[in-house]
C-alpha cells in the first residue's frame, strides 16, 4: 500500500537489513488492514448482532412501542459501534509501539554492525523542531523514549552518545503527564543502566528548578540518581553551585532555584551544610551590592553636608540620637602592636550565669518600653520633613528615629537599585517563612531535632560568612527571627558572641563586629528577658573594669598609640548603646527613675553618689564613672553621636557626667589628657570648681561643635558606627519582624511634647 495513505508520518523503515519472517509479515499484514481498512471488507471486524425482539413473551412485546424498539436498536448499536472504535485506537496503538520498537531495535542492530546512519538518523529526528514536517509527533516520540527504555543497555558505547544527547535535549516538561513519566523512567533507567551519563542527567534536573512548572519529577530523578551513587554527592553539589542563577538575574528565577535548593535538603540531609553556604554567599552578595550602592549615594550627601557645617560653625548647633548609619571610611583598620586583653574567663562566666540566663521567657520580664511604630502613632513622612530641613546635622545621625527616607537609594548610573531591593527583600522572606516551617518552639525541645540542627547550622554559617563581611544589612536577620522562637536559642546566640568576642585568640575584626553584634541584638530584640540583658550587662562590665585595673599602667602621655586599645573601645561604645537603649531596665528593682535632672546640674549627680548603695545593677554608675575618667578617655575615641546620646541620657537618669570631658576634648589634642589625673575619688572636688560649674547646659547646646571638630585631630580612626541589627529596610521582611523588633523611642522629644500639649491644655 503507498505509504501516502497512512495518516501520521511514517518513519524510513529500514529493509535491508531485516529478514522476511513470519512476524514481519504479520506485521506488514496488520499495516495494511490499518492503513486502509475499507479494501478488505471481508477482514473487518463482524458487526455486532441486535436483540432479535421475536423472541421475548408477547407480554413484554406489548409493552414496547415501535418507536421505542427503534430507539434502543439505534442506541446499541451506538454503543457497539464505539467499542468497536476504541477497540480499533488500542490495535493501532498497539501497532504504533511495535513498529517504533523496530525501528529502534533495526536502528541500534546497525550500529552493532558499525552503521551509525540509522541512529544519527534517529537523532537528527529527534533534535527537529516541533513545527517541521518531518518532527516526531508527541505521541511518536513517546514511543521513541519507551523503545530507547527498553534498549538502554544496548546505549553504553560511545557511538550512541548523539542519540542520548539528542533524547536529552527533548523538552520533557511541557509535553503531558503520560510522556513525562515514561521520560522520567527513561532517565532513571539510563543513569542506572549507564553511570556515565549521571552528571548529565543531574545537571538537566538542576537546570529544570527554574521554570514555572512542577519540579517534583525532577527531585523524583535526582533522589533516585542519588541512592544509586552516594559517593557522587560532592559533584551534585558542585552542579547546584553551578546552576544558582547570576546576581543580575531577574528576581522569578533565584526565588524558584533556591525554593528547590531547600527542597534538596530533605532528601539529602549530607548536603545541608553546603547548600545553606550557598545560600547564605548568594544573599550577602546581594545585600553588600545593595549597601554599596547605598553608600555611595550617602558619601555624596554627607560631604555636601560636611562643607555646610564647616561654612556654618558659628551657627545654632544640634544634639544628634545615637547614630546607626555611617559611611563606610570609618571602619577601624588594623594596628600593629599587642592586644593582650585582661583575661577573662568566659567558660566561668557562662557556667555561673546559665542558671540565671536560663530562667527567661515569662511575660513579666520581658521589655516592653520601646514601642512599635504603630504605638506611636507617628508618621514617617512627617520625620522626612524635618530631616530634609535639618541639613546641618550629620548624615546618618537620625538613625536611631528609624527614618526610613534616610535609605532611598537614588543612584546615577543606570543602577536598578529597587530591582536589587526587591529581590533581596522577596529571598530573606522566603527564607523566613522555611525558617518558620522548620524551626517552632515545640520542635526546639526535641534532642537533636531538624529543628537545634538547622539553628546550628544557621549559627555556624552566620560566623564563618557573616561576621566576616563588613557591614551587612539585611541577612544577619535570619538569626535574629530564629533566635527569637525560642529563649534556648537567645540565649545559644548571645553566649556564642560573647565567646567570639571576648576571647584572645580570636581574630581582632572578628571580635570587633561580635561586639557590635551584641550591642544591637541586646539593644533590639524584644524577646530578651530582663535576665538576659543583665547577664551581658554583667559581663561586659566586669570585663571593662578589670581591663581598667590591668592595663590603664600601659598608657604613658604623648607617646602610646591608642590603636591597641581597641577591644576596650568596642566594649565600652557597645554598654553605651546598650544604656541608651534599655536604661529603664538596668536600675536596681524597687529603684524609682531619677529622670527629673533636665537642668544639667553636677551637683545633682554628685549628691546621688554620696549613698553607699548604687541604684543600679552591677554597680553601672560606678563603673561607667571610672571607665569614663580612665587614661584610656572612651568618650574621645568611641562613635561622637553615641557618646553624645549617652550623655544626654547619663545625665537625665544621673548615671555619671560627661560633658567636661567632651568639652576638654574637643578643645584640641594639647588638653586631651587633662583628666587623665581625675580619680574616682577627687570627682566630687573637681566638679565643684567654678569652670566646671560653668559649663552647664552651655554643654549641651555647643556639643555639635566637638562632633564635628575632634575627628579632626585623632591620632587613630574612631569606632564604627556600625549595629548590625539597625532598622530593616526591606518592606515585606520588615513586617515578619515588627513582633520582636524594639524600635528606638526618644524619652527626652516625647517628654517634651507631654510637656507642650499639658501646657496648652491649661492655657
Amino acid at each position: 500500500m503507498p505509504a501516502a495513505a497512512v495518516s501520521f508520518s511514517t518513519p524510513h523503515l529500514p529493509t535491508s537489513s531485516s529478514p522476511q519472517t513470519s512476524s514481519s509479515s504479520d506485521l506488514k499484514r496488520k499495516w495494511e488492514l490499518v492503513a486502509e481498512p475499507g479494501s478488505h471488507p471481508s477482514k473487518k471486524l463482524a458487526a455486532p448482532k441486535v436483540i432479535d425482539t421475536s423472541v421475548m413473551s408477547s407480554t413484554s412485546l406489548s409493552t414496547l412501542s415501535t418507536a421505542d424498539s427503534n430507539n434502543n436498536t439505534t442506541t446499541t448499536t451506538k454503543i457497539t459501534n464505539s467499542n468497536n472504535k476504541n477497540a480499533s485506537d488500542a490495535s493501532l496503538s498497539a501497532f504504533h509501539r511495535s513498529m517504533f520498537q523496530s525501528y529502534v531495535k533495526n536502528a541500534l542492530d546497525d550500529l552493532e554492525k558499525q552503521n551509525t546512519d540509522s541512529i544519527n538518523a534517529l537523532a537528527s529526528r529527534i533534535r527537529l523542531n516541533k513545527l517541521s514536517s518531518e518532527a516526531f509527533t508527541d505521541e511518536q516520540l513517546y514511543y521513541v523514549i519507551s523503545s530507547l527504555t527498553n534498549e538502554i543497555s544496548r546505549l553504553d558505547s560511545p557511538s550512541s552518545n548523539e542519540l542520548i544527547s539528542a533524547a536529552l535535549s527533548i523538552k520533557w516538561i511541557s509535553m503531558g503527564p503520560t510522556f513525562i513519566q515514561s521520560y522520567v523512567r527513561f532517565l532513571t533507567v539510563l543513569v542506572s543502566g549507564v553511570p556515565r551519563w549521571w552528571s548529565n542527567v543531574v545537571e538537566l534536573m538542576v537546570n529544570g528548578f527554574i521554570g514555572n512548572h512542577d519540579t517534583s519529577y525532577h527531585h523524583l530523578v535526582i533522589r533516585h540518581a542519588l541512592k544509586l551513587m552516594p559517593t557522587a554527592v560532592s559533584s551534585f553539589q558542585t552542579i547546584l553551585c553551578k546552576g544558582f542563577p547570576h546576581k543580575n538575574e531577574s528576581k522569578a528565577p533565584t526565588l524558584q532555584y533556591l525554593r528547590n535548593l531547600l527542597k534538596v535538603i530533605e532528601y539529602c540531609p549530607e548536603l545541608r551544610g553546603s547548600i545553606w553556604s550557598l545560600i547564605f554567599e548568594r544573599t550577602i552578595q546581594l545585600d553588600v551590592e545593595l549597601q554599596d550602592i547605598s553608600l555611595d549615594s550617602d558619601d555624596e550627601n554627607e560631604d555636601e553636608d560636611d562643607d555646610e557645617d564647616s561654612d556654618n560653625e558659628d551657627d545654632e548647633m544640634m544634639t544628634p540620637p545615637p547614630t546607626e548609619q555611617e559611611p563606610p571610611n570609618l571602619r577601624v583598620k588594623s594596628h600593629d602592636g599587642d592586644d593582650d586583653d585582661a583575661v577573662l574567663d568566659i567558660s566561668k562566666i557562662v557556667q555561673v550565669n546559665t542558671q540565671a540566663a536560663s530562667e527567661v521567657g515569662s511575660a513579666e520580664d520581658s521589655v516592653e518600653r520601646p514601642t512599635s511604630k504603630q504605638e506611636q502613632g507617628g508618621s514617617n513622612a512627617d520625620d522626612d520633613d524635618e530631616d530634609d530641613e535639618e541639613e546641618g546635622q550629620i548624615h546618618g545621625a537620625a538613625s536611631l528615629l528609624d527614618d526610613d527616607d534616610d535609605y532611598e537609594y537614588d543612584v546615577e548610573g543606570g543602577v536598578d537599585v529597587l530591582t536589587v531591593r526587591n529581590k533581596l527583600d522577596s529571598m530573606i522572606t522566603l527564607l523566613f517563612e522555611y525558617i518558620d516551617q522548620k524551626i517552632t518552639p515545640q520542635s526546639v525541645e526535641e534532642e537533636n531535632g531538624e529543628a537545634q540542627v538547622l539553628f546550628t547550622t544557621l549559627l555556624a554559617h552566620f560566623k564563618s560568612f557573616i561576621l566576616s563581611t563588613h557591614r551587612t544589612r539585611s541577612v544577619q536577620f535570619l538569626l535574629f527571627r530564629s533566635a527569637h522562637v525560642h529563649p534556648a536559642l537567645l540565649d545559644a546566640f548571645l553566649v556564642s558572641l560573647i565567646e567570639i568576642a571576648l576571647s584572645p585568640s580570636e581574630n581582632m575584626d572578628k571580635r570587633l563586629k561580635a561586639m557590635q553584634y551584641i550591642s544591637s541584638f541586646i539593644a533590639r530584640a524584644k524577646g530578651l528577658s530582663r535576665t538576659q540583658i543583665l547577664f551581658v550587662v554583667s559581663i561586659l562590665s566586669g570585663w571593662l573594669q578589670r581591663y581598667v585595673e590591668e592595663r590603664e599602667v600601659e598608657i604613658e602621655q604623648n607617646s602610646t598609640s591608642m590603636g591597641k586599645f581597641k577591644m576596650f573601645y568596642a566594649v565600652t561604645q557597645a554598654l553605651m548603646y546598650i544604656f541608651c537603649f534599655r536604661h529603664t531596665i538596668l536600675r536596681v528593682d524597687g529603684a524609682k527613675s531619677r529622670s527629673s535632672n533636665k537642668t544639667g546640674s553636677v551637683e545633682s549627680i554628685i549628691s546621688n553618689k554620696s549613698s553607699s548603695n548604687s541604684e543600679w545593677e552591677y554597680d553601672l554608675d560606678n563603673v561607667f564613672q571610672r571607665v569614663v575618667i580612665s587614661k584610656f578617655n572612651p568618650l574621645r575615641y568611641c562613635r561622637d553621636t553615641v557618646v553624645s546620646k549617652f550623655a544626654q541620657i547619663a545625665l537625665r537618669e544621673n548615671l555619671v557626667y560627661c560633658f567636661t570631658i567632651m568639652e576638654q576634648n574637643r578643645l584640641g589634642p594639647k588638653q586631651q589628657h587633662q583628666v587623665n589625673g581625675v580619680s574616682g575619688t577627687s570627682l566630687s572636688t573637681a566638679s565643684s570648681s567654678a569652670s566646671l560649674s560653668s559649663l552647664g547646659n552651655g554643654l549641651t547646646t555647643s556639643l555639635a561643635k566637638y562632633m564635628f571638630h575632634s575627628s579632626r585631630n585623632q591620632d587613630f580612626v574612631m569606632l564604627d558606627a556600625y549595629f548590625p541589627f539597625d532598622p530593616l529596610h526591606l518592606p515585606h521582611a520588615r513586617t515578619m519582624i515588627e513582633d520582636i523588633y524594639v524600635e528606638w523611642v526618644d524619652e527626652e522629644e516625647d517628654s517634651e511634647s507631654d510637656d507642650e500639649n499639658s501646657d496648652s491644655d491649661d492655657e
